[in-house]
């Protein structure tokens, strides 16, 4: 008796056996790709002798298969098939004619990381299964390049990596640049998200202190297609820098002021009077810094050097 439905079918045949072929292919998200399920001995069929079944696991629910798409003997699958893989999945009629069963499967998507089951009956065998393939879909989305920013200027260095649209799960290194060497996990802190297209976002957060000075590169990983992608960032010192600096200000601006009261006798500085005071350059100061106010106020008593912050970090030379 034909059966009426392909669910009744699959309930009817699932106490047969028959030697299963695997194998594991990968597909890029928004690829075509085929799954191929082949006849080994290059017979020719009739369709109208074949039943052929595409599935997946339900996931969640053991021992229950989702119909991607089938044929029932001179009828392509027109209904009970998953919704994700309508439109999407198909057989070729003349390659089954050829004993080529294969599916082929349109514009992959991260969902689609499954293991297919391909099913082979043949009426006048009285519904014998004459093939059975497994393929194993893995699915792959190329990272973007990591853009690093920072170090923010606080009491520690602050790096920010973030890279998006990848696919699978990715793993992510903090590296010193100076000797390529590994950073400790602990000093990172990692989120992924999964976005709207089911691929993944990571934004990745290093923390350390402010010495000794360290290049960092961030490095992201993605293991199916060993592919490792690193962007670099420079860690600058300005605030034990700019102490040095004072400290010399502070020494040369006391020596002018001895100077001069040696020359004049003495030196009045009104409240609202200011004092010009030659500042040389300091050796392997930033040039970054090199156009920054150098303010001083108050020289005849303390000294206090004001260096103006610039509004964002710049990379130091």
């Amino acid at each position: 008796m034909r059966p009426r439905s392909p669910g009744l079918l699959l309930l009817l045949l699932c106490g047969l056996r028959a030697e299963i072929q695997e194998e594991a292919i990968r597909a890029m998200v928004g690829s075509d790709v085929w799954l191929s399920c082949t006849y080994p001995e290059g017979n020719t069929f009739d369709l109208n002798d074949l039943y052929v079944y595409w599935q997946i696991s339900v996931p969640g629910k053991q021992n229950t298969n989702s119909v991607v798409t089938y044929y029932l003997s001179g009828n392509s699958s027109a209904g009970h098939v998953n919704n994700h893989y309508k439109d999407r999945a198909r057989l070729s009629l003349d390659g089954m004619k050829q004993g080529d069963f294969s599916l082929h499967l349109h514009n992959v998507t991260p969902q689609d990381e499954q293991k297919f089951n391909c099913l082979v009956f043949r009426k006048s065998l009285e519904l014998e299964k004459i093939l059975e393939v497994t393929v194993t879909l893995n699915v792959a989305a190329n990272y973007s390049m990591p853009v690093v920013s920072g170090p923010s200027q606080d009491e520690e260095l602050v790096f920010t990596c973030t890279s998006t649209n990848g696919y699978p799960w990715p793993k992510v290194y903090w590296i010193n640049k100076t000797d390529n060497s590994l950073l400790d996990d602990a000093l990172q802190n990692s989120t992924v998200s999964l976005n709207a297209r089911g691929l993944y976002n990571v934004v990745s957060v290093l923390r350390i202190g402010r010495s000794p000075p360290v290049d960092v590169g961030c490095c992201i990983e993605n293991v199916l297609l060993h592919q490792n992608l690193t962007s670099s960032q420079t860690g600058v010192r300005p605030r034990a820098l700019e102490m040095r600096i004072k400290q010399i200000l502070v020494h040369k601006c006391s020596q002018q002021l001895i100077h001069n009261s040696q020359k004049v006798g003495a030196t009045q500085v009104s409240t609202d009077g200011r004092r010009d005071a030659s500042i040389h350059t300091v050796e392997h100061y930033s040039a970054t810094k090199r156009n920054e106010a150098l303010t001083m106020l108050q020289c005849g008593g303390t000294v206090q050097v004001m260096l103006s912050e610039r509004s964002q970090t710049q990379k130091a030379t």
